[in-house]
């Protein structure tokens, strides 16, 4: 049994990524659900790949989550409630989530501490 053409349309969408610059990121719709598209320098790269795993809630490292870690591709919901997070905010400058204080990197990553508290 496989899914009808209609079905199968709904799965895919094509973004034109060209115009976003290294730093910046950009907010798609898919299936009525926010997609973070993120190009990251290669600063930002390194910088979160030196922050020990035991302080992310999920500690995935991220080569387990990128095809090219220049480019993050993340559904935009917040692990905790489904809430959308706003971009280019939070202690970490990725993403902050203000209906109870979760703090995501720019992997994504949701820090169990953040300014001195579990979040």
């Amino acid at each position: 049994m496989s899914a009808s053409d209609d079905v199968l349309a709904m799965a895919n969408t094509e973004v034109d990524i060209s115009n976003v610059k290294m730093g910046q990121g950009i907010t798609i719709k898919w299936r009525g659900k926010p997609v973070f598209i993120r190009r990251r320098t290669q600063e930002e790269i390194e910088k979160e790949g030196a922050v020990p795993m035991n302080l992310l809630r999920d500690e995935e490292e991220d080569i387990d989550r990128v095809i090219n870690p220049e480019w993050l591709v993340v559904l935009g919901i917040c692990t905790h409630l489904g809430c959308v997070p706003i971009s280019n905010a939070g202690e970490y400058s990725g993403w902050f989530c203000p209906c109870h204080g979760s703090h995501y990197d720019l992997r994504y990553h949701h820090h169990m501490t953040c300014c001195g508290a579990v979040s």
